[in-house]
């Protein structure tokens, strides 16, 4: 199963890296407070003190936690400069991944958080409410994580939630369908289907790629052309409207559906 598009590619992959932090991000996230300065001082290794100390601004941060080969050159230079150290050229071999997990779980406690396997339920349960009011998943996306850290959940990876957000979706679309398959009319298929139909010009555009297209320009010829553009769009959703309205889409939905329509291609409809 194909994964949703939930997020833009930069926001996607911004939100699945460490926060970028400048010097004062840095000083007030990365400051040693009572929380972890006990388990900072148990520490017996500096490459521990460093990654200790870097997941903990890190998840002060975002909620997240991050591997450590994400973890930014700028920051681990800055944490070993407050143990008074030069970074470490072999950090990320030294920081092996038991000893990140088991800072991932110390960090948890001394947060007062609680570990996302510890909350599927409610993390499934938010999304699947959040799609029955046929939410935005960009807009659920957020909301979710805004959910998690409040309720003090560990935030998952953006593929975790994005599989979430994407079978709940399937589901729903399924819904959409069976609604349709039980109360479209010959008409409306007829309708529809002008839409996408083959040109009988090999050259020509499908009616659905045309109609994509609006211009600002106020040619008479232009202007014209919107006219008729719209008489078809006006006619096509006079028949089609008695199965929209069946189908009770929020506006939320609506728009995003329509996003995807301009994007795709016609044979992909």
């Amino acid at each position: 199963m194909r994964l949703m598009d939930v997020l833009p590619d930069k926001e996607a992959k911004r939100f699945s890296q460490p926060p970028a932090f400048n010097s004062d991000n840095r000083k007030n996230y990365f400051k040693i407070d009572e929380p972890i300065r006990e388990a900072i001082e148990n520490a017996t290794q500096i490459d521990s003190k460093i990654g200790l100390l870097l997941q903990y601004g890190y998840f002060k941060a975002s909620g997240k936690f991050f591997t450590s080969k994400s973890f930014k050159s700028a920051d681990i230079k800055f944490v070993s400069k407050i143990f008074d150290v030069t970074a470490p050229t072999d950090f990320l071999e030294k920081y092996i991944d038991r000893t990140r997990q088991n800072h991932r779980l110390l960090i948890l406690e001394v947060c007062g958080h609680v570990g996302f396997t510890s909350s599927i339920q409610f993390f499934e349960e938010s999304v699947g409410d959040m799609v029955d009011k046929q939410m935005h998943p960009r807009k659920l996306f957020y909301i979710l994580v805004d959910q998690l850290r409040q309720k003090k959940i560990e935030v998952p990876s953006y593929d975790r939630i994005t599989k979430e957000i994407t079978e709940k979706f399937h589901g729903f679309e399924k819904k959409i369908i069976q609604t349709l398959a039980e109360n479209i009319t010959p008409a409306q298929q007829e309708a529809l289907g002008q839409l996408i139909a083959t040109p009988v010009n090999y050259y020509g555009r499908a009616l659905l790629t045309r109609l994509k297209i609006i211009t600002q320009s106020l040619e008479p010829g232009k202007i014209k052309k919107g006219i008729r553009n719209f008489l078809i769009i006006k006619k096509i959703h006079d028949e089609i409207n008695p199965i929209i309205e069946k189908l009770a889409l929020s506006t939320e939905a609506i728009k995003y559906y329509a996003q995807w329509v301009i994007k795709a291609k016609t044979t992909q409809i």
